[in-house]
């Protein structure tokens, strides 16, 4: 489950990750799974278009489930 924090940080199972490190673990990932499915979660802060953004980067990867993690109040 890729993510994203208030702070600007990326991570990927539980691991600071780079945009370029975070596209490189979901090609591969994709290249060995043709049915992942990729949920992004977002703490609240995090801009829109940041997500938007990780979206793209996710689909551009070759993921083609896309999802948006939420968490219940």
């Amino acid at each position: 489950v890729p993510g994203a924090d208030s702070l600007g940080g990326i991570h990927f199972k539980n691991k600071k990750v780079t945009e370029d490190e975070l596209r490189k673990l979901l090609t591969e990932e994709a290249a060995l799974h043709s049915d992942l499915r990729v949920v992004l979660s977002a703490d609240e802060k995090v801009p829109y278009p940041k997500v938007v953004e990780l979206l793209d980067l996710a689909r551009q990867s070759g993921v083609k489930k896309l999802a948006l993690g939420v968490k219940q109040p």
